[in-house]
């Protein structure tokens, strides 16, 4: 009787909180090695409503310092809507980070041109740094959101490089049976968010000065939210980021499931709140499938 219990897992201690936190680094690490050798095709839906409209003006500028430049100037909106249609590639950036690309290549229909080149130029240049790059790809990611809000955290594996090896100092984590999830700009909870008992829900908060994520000025940014974990393998089903900085609250929300093909996790639904103080909203919602194989050499 005793060796049945024994191998039916009966009275098995639970893990610890460390132990799961371990694991999660593990399956990041192994996640992201793994799927920076896919592409996948992602359609993003952006509404923007009660901003001042700088679009045509240079990346993250709210007030042109030269109102008079053509097409460059705040111009009050109601409503934008936007439909881009992209390949979103994970590459590597120096000798471990890893970067998410999101090449645009149709914009409400339109085919977005010079594309070969801007991705040449991208990759190609072995002079430019690595915080340099950084930077390019980000910008360019970057390129058609709409609104007034400069945000370049509007990708889906962001909250995961807070549980690498190298990150996880930065936070503070505990468990919680907290598993609903908030997503304020919809009214249905859909059904790729729906989460079984047996995965544990971990909240975070970042503690550590010099952020991840930072205003445009350079000035720290910490996040909260949850991280929905697979205790046994440290899988990450899910994940919610939160941040208030200068008038902003921000909220992601990111559903992943299996790639039966590639036999790993693979976003499947990305959805975006932004309110900032003085009004204006932003709400999206990418989806993403279509993955298959791919190298940035």
């Amino acid at each position: 009787m005793i060796a049945l219990l024994l191998a039916l897992g009966i009275g098995a201690a639970e893990p610890s909180l460390q132990e799961v936190l371990a694991r999660a680094a593990a399956y990041v690490e192994s996640f992201q090695r793994q799927l920076s050798g896919l592409v996948g095709e992602e359609t993003y839906i952006q509404e923007a409503n009660r901003f001042n409209n700088t679009r045509g003006c240079p990346q993250g500028t709210v007030a042109p310092a030269d109102q008079a430049a053509a097409n460059c100037g705040p111009q009050l909106t109601n409503a934008m809507r936007t439909e881009l249609r992209s390949h979103l590639l994970l590459v590597r950036n120096g000798r471990s980070g890893y970067l998410q690309y999101r090449d645009v290549f149709e914009v409400d229909g339109q085919t977005v041109g010079d594309r070969a080149e801007r991705f040449t130029r991208l990759f190609s240049d072995r002079s430019a740094s690595a915080d340099a790059q950084k930077r390019r790809i980000l910008e360019e990611s970057a390129r058609f959101n709409i609104g007034d809000v400069y945000r370049e955290m509007n990708v889906p594996l962001l909250a995961l490089q807070f549980l690498s090896t190298d990150n996880q100092w930065r936070f503070r984590f505990k468990r919680t049976k907290d598993a609903a999830v908030r997503i304020e700009n919809t009214t249905e909870t859909p059904g790729t968010f729906r989460v079984s008992t047996d995965v544990w829900v971990v909240e975070y908060q970042e503690s550590e000065p010099r952020t991840i994520i930072r205003t445009i000025k350079g000035r720290d940014v910490k996040t909260r939210g949850r991280l929905w974990i697979e205790a046994d393998t440290g899988r990450v089903m899910m994940t919610e980021l939160l941040a208030s900085a200068e008038g902003l609250d921000t909220s992601v929300n990111v559903s992943f499931k299996s790639e039966p093909l590639f036999g790993l996790l693979v976003p499947v639904e990305m959805r975006e709140h932004y309110r900032a103080k003085q009004g204006a909203v932003i709400d999206a919602i990418a989806t993403y499938g279509k993955f298959e194989p791919f190298a940035v050499k």
